[in-house]
C-alpha cells in the first residue's frame, strides 16, 4: 500500500488586510489619478508652451468668480461666404493640429505605463500558469480518488444486488417472498 502523503503544513490562506500602498518606502508619490494628468499637461506644455492659451482661444473659457466667460473662435465661427469658408478651413486645420499634438503626447506619456502593464501581465501570466498547472494536478488527484471510490461503490452495489437476487430466488423457491426485508438503499460513494 502506498504511503500517505503528508502536506498538513500547508494551511488555508487566511484573509489579510491590504496595506496602504502609499505607506511603504517610495510610496510618497501622489496617486496615479493625480500624477498622470499633471504629467500629461507638462508633456503638452513641453511640446507647445502656448498650447493651453491656443486651446482657450479656440474653444473659449468658462466663467470663474473673477472673470466672465469668454467665447472661443469655434463659437464665433460662421461660414457665409468664400472668405469665411477659408477662415473656417484654417480653423479646422488648427483644431486638427491640436488634436494631433494631443494624440502624439498621449502616446508618449502612455508608453511607460503601457510597457509597465505588459511587464506586469507577463509576471501574472507566468505565475498563473504555474498555479493553474498545480491546481489541475491536485484536481486530477481528487478526480482519481473520486473515480476509485465510485468504482468501489459500484462493485459493492453489484455484489449487494447479486446477494439480493440470490435471496429472492431462494425465497421464491421456498414460498417465503413475504418474509424478505425491503431492499437496502443503493450503495454510493460517500464523497
Amino acid at each position: 500500500m502506498a504511503s500517505k502523503p503528508i502536506f498538513d503544513d500547508v494551511a488555508p490562506w487566511p484573509e489579510q488586510a491590504k496595506p496602504n500602498p502609499r505607506a511603504v518606502i517610495g510610496g510618497n508619490q501622489p496617486p496615479l489619478e493625480e500624477r498622470i494628468p499633471v504629467e500629461f499637461r507638462e508633456a503638452i506644455i513641453a511640446e507647445r508652451a502656448d498650447f493651453y492659451k491656443k486651446l482657450e482661444d479656440l474653444l473659449g473659457k468658462a466663467a470663474t468668480d473673477e472673470e466672465a466667460a469668454k467665447s472661443g473662435a469655434v463659437d464665433r465661427a460662421s461660414c457665409i461666404d468664400e472668405e469665411t469658408l477659408a477662415k473656417c478651413g484654417v480653423l479646422v486645420k488648427t483644431l486638427s493640429a491640436c488634436e494631433k499634438l494631443v494624440n502624439t503626447v498621449h502616446d508618449e506619456v502612455k508608453k511607460p505605463y503601457w510597457d509597465a502593464g505588459k511587464i506586469i501581465s507577463a509576471e501574472r501570466n507566468a505565475l498563473t500558469s504555474q498555479l493553474d498547472a498545480a491546481r489541475k494536478k491536485v484536481e486530477g488527484l481528487q478526480r482519481a480518488y473520486f473515480d476509485d471510490q465510485e468504482a468501489k461503490a459500484k462493485a459493492a452495489q453489484a455484489e449487494a444486488d447479486a446477494k439480493r437476487a440470490e435471496l429472492e430466488e431462494l425465497a421464491r423457491k421456498n414460498n417465503l417472498e413475504e418474509a424478505l426485508p425491503p431492499p437496502p438503499p443503493r450503495v454510493t460513494a460517500a464523497i
